[in-house]
């Protein structure tokens, strides 16, 4: 199956508190298509590379959208829901949940709906009243073309998109909230896509958050086969254990000339700059990775030119010289493009 290796999760729970400190540590400036922390003065970068490495799931080319697709004749929609191109993430789990096989018709169907139900509710999952993209139900009727799409990478993107416009003026609205109502303790917000791999490469990158919070049970190529989560913590003891650089809202108060008040009033100033300085590494290395690629296309220019001087010369190969030259031509475009 094409997912197969994902039903031998062991019993790793998903941490909101985990997920939840690691994002309130997003880093202003970084790329589109990133996740960049601070989490204690340290830069994190959470790319698509880390996604395929611990999801064991793989996408090659580009993204077409679905509807774009040369899918299928809906045969699923007409076999399993009377037709009906309107459905709710909910139907599909309970029509999988009362599904025989015995009585499902041709052995291929079941995987076909089985597939289609995996990319919806766990790739790519909606809330149980949202309606599903039936277009994944048609394309799921042409099973090579379906495990073909690149679903690894609409997963990555869909998360990744989502967070970014979640956390986007995420502090402002908190403190609006708690100064309205001084009991406001808690923002909520759903997470699509698969942030558990967020958990799992947490566990990775912060040793002692994998050590305190979670078990390695496996020796796996795919690390989301080997952590086992150990409970779920507390905010305050995971900032106590693994998150020291945060600081709460209280420290800022006005607490009189007294001691204890200026020192936490100093220790929130400094864990401020820090940050600050951070997010401006995160900046510097934005425009050094911009720079290196513009050199990258100065060279590969320089290049082009020598080989179309060379081509010149020798008329017998000159055909092929030309068809390089525009070939590595058009892989300079798509560089600078992409940055």
């Amino acid at each position: 199956m094409l997912w197969g290796h994902l039903l031998d999760v062991p019993e790793l729970q998903f941490s909101a508190q985990i997920v939840h400190n690691l994002l309130l540590r997003l880093v202003c400036d970084q790329r589109n298509d990133e996740l960049w922390f601070c989490v204690n003065d340290k830069l994190l970068k959470f790319t698509y590379n880390d996604f395929e490495r611990i999801t064991g799931l793989r996408s090659m080319g580009l993204t077409p959208v679905i509807s774009d697709v040369d899918e299928g004749n809906g045969m699923l929609l007409d076999k399993f829901f009377g037709g009906v191109r309107e459905i709710s993430c909910g139907t599909l789990t309970a029509k999988m949940q009362t599904l025989k096989p015995k009585k499902a018709g041709p052995r291929g169907d079941p995987l076909k709906l089985a597939c289609a139900f995996y990319v919806q509710c766990v790739l790519i999952p909606r809330n149980k009243i949202t309606l599903m993209n039936s277009e994944i139900l048609k394309l799921a009727d042409e099973l090579d073309r379906f495990k073909a799409y690149p679903w690894a990478k609409v997963s990555y993107n869909l998360m990744v998109s989502q967070i970014k416009t979640l956390m986007v003026g995420q502090g402002d609205r908190f403190k609006e909230n708690k100064k309205a109502n001084p009991q406001y303790k808690n923002a909520k917000f759903t997470l699509h896509g698969l942030p558990l791999v967020l958990q799992v490469w947490a566990y990775e990158s912060l040793p002692e958050l994998g050590r305190r919070c979670a078990k390695r049970v496996g020796n796996h190529d795919v690390p989301l086969l080997n952590w086992k989560a150990m409970g779920f913590f507390h905010v305050q003891t995971l900032n106590e254990m693994i998150f020291k650089d945060h600081y709460d809202e209280e420290d800022e108060e006005d607490d009189g000339e007294d001691d204890d008040g200026f020192k936490s009033k100093m220790m929130a100033e400094m864990k401020k700059l820090r940050a600050q300085v951070v997010s401006l590494e995160a900046r510097l290395k934005l425009m050094e990775d911009r720079l290196l690629v513009g050199s990258v296309a100065e060279e590969k220019h320089d290049e082009d030119e020598d080989a179309m001087h060379q081509a010149d010369e020798d008329e017998e190969h000159k055909q092929d010289e030309v068809a390089v030259v525009e070939e590595d031509h058009e892989k300079v475009n798509v560089i600078v493009f992409r940055t």
